[in-house]
């Protein structure tokens, strides 16, 4: 699965460290929907974990967000997109 997400996403979010940074594509108002995904991962003791756009409002995850973070993460992501 994280193979083909990666392969089909338009844009990625790579965390590392509890750090996020765009590794794939290009987001609008990345620098404020990078601080929020920060902050989320800090406040889920979530330290490396990507999510994948695939341009039509659909975000998938690696298995590091568990599935009740998740809606929280889609939240976020679909603010700034």
């Amino acid at each position: 699965m994280k193979i083909l997400s990666r392969m089909l996403a338009k844009q990625a979010i790579k965390v590392r460290g509890g750090r996020a940074s765009v590794s794939k594509g290009k987001l609008t108002s990345a620098g404020k929907l990078l601080r929020e995904i920060n902050a989320l991962c800090e406040q889920e003791g979530i330290r490396d974990c990507e999510l994948w756009l695939d341009g039509a409002g659909r975000v998938t995850f690696s298995n590091e967000i568990l599935e009740r973070h998740r809606q929280k993460f889609r939240n976020v992501v679909t603010m700034h997109v």
